[in-house]
């Protein structure tokens, strides 16, 4: 995980995605994802969250038969947003952190 650069998801490149999921052991989801940047990551993400779940998975499901001939795990997919949602939540974190420095030192 050491060759991704930046703690934003917006920024990673599409070899830093797949170091990320191979690093998380999300080899299915590596292939599937093998042509998406950070930005894509996220936007995939926001379908999930904010949209119907059974239409999302419907969709990922007919891609994945398509682009890597195999049903999508719900057990990855599930471990994809648990990441994800962690990944933010740290990076939340560090930007509260580095606000309150910056009011300290001013």
């Amino acid at each position: 995980m050491s060759s991704i650069g930046s703690e934003n998801i917006l920024e990673w490149t599409q070899a830093q995605v797949q170091d990320w999921l191979l690093g998380h052991n999300l080899r299915q989801l590596s292939r599937l994802f093998t042509d998406c940047d950070g930005r894509s990551i996220v936007y995939l993400s926001k379908y999930i969250k904010n949209c119907e779940f059974e239409q999302v998975l419907k969709l990922l499901e007919a891609d994945s038969v398509r682009r890597i001939n195999e049903s999508i795990s719900l057990i990855e997919l599930s471990c994809f947003q648990s990441l994800l949602h962690e990944h933010k939540k740290r990076l939340q974190s560090m930007i509260q952190r580095q606000c309150e420095n910056s009011d300290r030192t001013h």
